[in-house]
């Protein structure tokens, strides 16, 4: 032996497969970073939650009032008498 003793890891990590190990390993790191940047994790969260929410938001009300202002546009030309021109179909860009 070269003096290296990797303790216990070797067997499991035999037992449970290459694949259970890196995800056993990977499991105790995050479990470790939760423990100790918890609260800046939650806040990074929380700030990437809220842009996706305002994102949504966001794009319902402009949606919203896209859809308001085609129908206030729709009545005035109806009261005013202004047709919409429809181009003919068969004209290739």
């Amino acid at each position: 032996m070269t003096g290296i003793d990797a303790g216990q890891w070797a067997d499991v990590a035999q037992r449970i497969g290459l694949g259970g190990a890196v995800t056993l390993i990977l499991t105790i790191g995050l479990a470790i970073g939760l423990a100790t940047r918890g609260p800046e994790f939650l806040k990074a969260l929380n700030g990437f939650l809220e842009t996706i929410l305002a994102h949504r938001r966001e794009s319902r009300r402009i949606t919203e009032e896209l859809e308001r202002d085609r129908k206030r546009l729709e009545v005035e030309f109806e009261e005013k008498g202004i047709r919409r021109l429809e181009a003919p179909q068969d004209i290739n860009p």
